[in-house]
């Protein structure tokens, strides 16, 4: 091979002659240097041993396994429990369209959506004297009360004119107006120390209630208030729910409308309930013919103004002689004052059709849908916000500027989360037990819709109602039972225990009877002693007549007619032989014309009982110091 390489370039000859060997001895370098480099190394202790290291990983897993967190340490400062109460949802900003917007057209059809009931109905039985007039005397009657406001305004400036001319003038004082006496047999309640003619009705002039003109036609009547809490907050919510992604959705149109109710009640006996009765339908026009009836000086409403809906909430009757109180509101909606620190309804109703299905009871009475006007005029008549007193008005209740305004101009202040149902029943009689129900009229949001709108339940809905452009919801739950008082009270002033050295002797509850009397718009009272088994029912003369008129009429006998039986009644013993006057107070039982029983207590009744014990004491020692009165 050597000879065969002379040839060739000698670095090659090199190569192929001691390759071999160079690459040999750099393996044998190269393993020379890793036993080298490992030979400076420390080795392995028994700690890292498999056996140890096993230990070492058994010992981490019981460790992380019985690990536990420490108690955090207490504060210094205790945490205010005021930051701990969690935030009212009112606090929140209100969003009752939703939040989330479509961002593409609606694709979906239109739907109807779910009608709520009232919810939690009471009901009370009340009495009292109201007052009503001829509608064309009562806008008379206006008319003359804005042309005498006109008057006392231009005499008033100018009485301040002449006084700015001449500071020196004197002022005319203003004399007070008496109240009318009984045939002359007793003075006016006002001047103390006038002659007083020997039993003799003690005439007081009221100081609360309506101010009667005397054109007014006064009645007593018995009624039963019906109560409920409307769910104004859901409605808007479910409404919402339901159509603002379905087509032709129109925000300002597509919400309640309340335009009416319908009022049934069931007879309570003792058989049980009884069946329910025809409905009794009220909506913008029968609402604006019975507010026509009252006369111009009518109580303003009482209740909290977030709470009152021009239809749902019937407006209060006139009523004399006592002011409207928290009966008129339902329970979970209390009056301002409680928040602050300091003619007839029309009965007759629309017939049904024969096939059984409502007719359009609230025909014309509802927008048409596209935001148009109301055929009626809808809610309460206009000229009633004029008949206000100049403090009382100004705009109706909830008419915030808000979105949503209904077809009355109503609007929800999207706050409120009930609105208060209210009806007054005058139709009860005394002594039987009722329970109600109620069902809302609303607006047909989908009627006059056209029908490719629509999905097909509401279009068949449509032909099955005759095209109605309202809805009813379901009827309420029945209400608890009520029943309507005679217009009359009783009120417990002690008792007279029997005569221990008179087998014959029977003990004695000595009551305060109040009744109403509609010819003398008054108010008459009397002490009398019962025996047990006694019925409350007298036709006597009163001791004290709380009346409106300015002239009251020769009339002293009245009837006392309460219906109520007296049970059983104890007290009434001395309870020290030092001071006669100290006795153990006297509490009855007593039974009302319905069977009901009912606890009176001499310490419950002690307000009214003094307040007459009062005015029959300062008339006979010449004071006649008028206290006022009416049926608490």
């Amino acid at each position: 091979m050597s000879g065969n390489l002379k040839g060739s370039n000698a670095f090659v000859r090199f190569l192929l002659t001691h390759g071999e060997k160079i690459g040999m001895a750099g393996i044998a370098v190269c393993a020379g240097l890793l036993i080298w480099s490992a030979v400076g190394h420390d080795r392995l202790g028994p700690q890292s041993s498999p056996d140890a290291l096993k230990q070492t990983v058994k010992s981490a897993e019981t460790h992380v396994a019985s690990f536990r967190w420490k108690e955090p340490e207490k504060t210094a400062m205790p945490v205010q429990s005021e930051a701990m109460k969690p935030v009212p949802s009112s606090s929140f900003p209100p969003f009752a369209y939703g939040l989330n917007r479509p961002v593409l057209a609606p694709v979906s059809l239109r739907t109807d959506p779910v009608l709520l009931p009232p919810e939690d109905l009471e009901v009370h039985g009340d009495s009292g004297l109201w007052a009503s007039a001829d509608p064309a005397m009562v806008k008379q009657k206006h008319l003359e009360a804005i042309r005498e406001e006109q008057q006392r305004e231009r005499e008033q400036r100018e009485e301040a004119a002449r006084t700015a001319e001449n500071t020196d003038k004197s002022r005319g004082a203003r004399g007070g107006q008496s109240g009318g006496l009984f045939s002359g047999a007793v003075s006016n309640p006002v001047n103390r120390g006038a002659p007083v003619a020997r039993d003799a009705p003690i005439v007081q002039t009221a100081r609360s209630g309506l101010t009667l003109e005397g054109y007014e036609e006064i009645a007593a009547r018995s009624w039963i208030t019906v109560l409920g809490k409307v769910p104004i907050e859901q409605q808007y919510r479910d409404y919402s729910n339901a159509l603002q992604s379905a087509r032709d959705y129109v925000e300002s149109r597509d919400i309640p409308k309340y335009i009416g109710y319908q009022v049934q009640r069931a007879e309570v006996t003792d058989q049980g309930l009884g069946p329910w009765s025809k409905p009794t339908t009220v909506y913008s026009k029968t609402l604006q013919r019975e507010r026509d009836t009252y006369p111009p000086t009518s109580e303003p409403e009482v209740i909290d103004k977030r709470y009152q809906h021009p239809i749902l909430t019937h407006p209060l009757p006139p009523l004399i002689l006592r002011e409207w109180d928290k009966r008129v509101t339902h329970s979970s909606m209390p009056l301002p004052s409680e928040l602050e620190p300091q003619g007839p309804a029309n009965t007759e109703l629309p017939e049904e059709s024969k096939e059984g299905g409502d007719v359009d009871l609230f025909a014309g009475s509802t927008t048409d849908n596209r935001g148009g006007p109301l055929a009626s005029g809808g809610g309460l008549p206009p000229g009633n916000a004029s008949r206000r007193p100049p403090a009382q008005q100004g705009a109706a209740p909830g008419r915030t500027a808000a979105r949503g305004t209904g077809q009355d101009g109503y609007a929800w202040d999207q706050v409120t989360p009930y609105v208060l149902l209210r009806y007054f029943d005058q139709t009860v009689k005394p002594g039987h037990r009722y329970r109600y129900r109620v069902r809302l009229a609303l607006a047909d949001v989908n009627h006059d819709i056209p029908e490719k709108y629509l999905e097909k339940e509401v279009i068949e809905r449509h032909k099955k109602e005759k095209n109605r452009s309202y809805r009813f919801t379901e009827w309420s739950k029945p209400s608890p039972v009520a029943s309507a008082p005679m217009p009359a009270r009783i009120y417990l002033a002690g008792a007279k225990p029997a005569n221990p050295n008179n087998p014959n002797s029977e003990p004695e509850a000595e009551l305060l009877v109040k009744a109403l009397n509609s010819a003398e718009a008054a108010e008459v009272a009397r002490m009398e002693k019962f025996s047990r088994g006694s019925v409350i029912n007298l036709h006597d003369k009163a001791t004290v007549i709380w009346t409106s008129k300015n002239n009251p009429a020769a009339t002293t006998e009245f009837d006392f007619h309460t219906g109520i039986t007296l049970l059983d009644f104890s007290g009434g013993e001395r309870l020290s032989n030092k001071n006669r006057d100290l006795t153990a107070p006297t509490r009855a039982v007593l039974m009302d014309p319905s069977g009901r029983l009912m606890l009176r207590s001499e310490l419950d009744d002690d307000q009214p009982v003094t307040d007459y014990r009062q005015i029959v004491e300062d008339a006979k020692s010449g004071r006649r110091q008028p206290l006022g009165g009416g049926l608490r």
